[in-house]
């Protein structure tokens, strides 16, 4: 029997003008596939009511029969604008 098993939990806080999140997620399978955990943190700040800003920055850990044990760390930043 085979499974896959997707799994998140989120907590996050927001106010008027910033929003902060913290959140591990991971995935597990029963196959010859590579199983992660990882973590990530990051913020949001909204530079105008059209305009926002946003960076989070994490870490995947995990094992696969190809790779063995692997870490990778992780920084993302983007922007977002309100078309209408």
């Amino acid at each position: 029997m085979e499974y896959t098993a997707q799994w998140t939990v989120l907590l996050s806080y927001s106010l008027d003008k910033y929003s902060v999140f913290a959140e591990v997620y991971g995935l597990s399978l029963n196959s010859a596939n590579s199983d992660y955990l990882a973590f990530d943190a990051g913020f949001n700040f909204i530079i105008t009511p059209k305009f926002a800003w946003d960076v989070y920055v994490g870490n995947q850990i995990g094992t696969g029969p190809a790779v063995g044990l692997f870490s990778n760390y992780f920084v993302n930043t983007g922007f977002s604008w309100r078309i209408r």
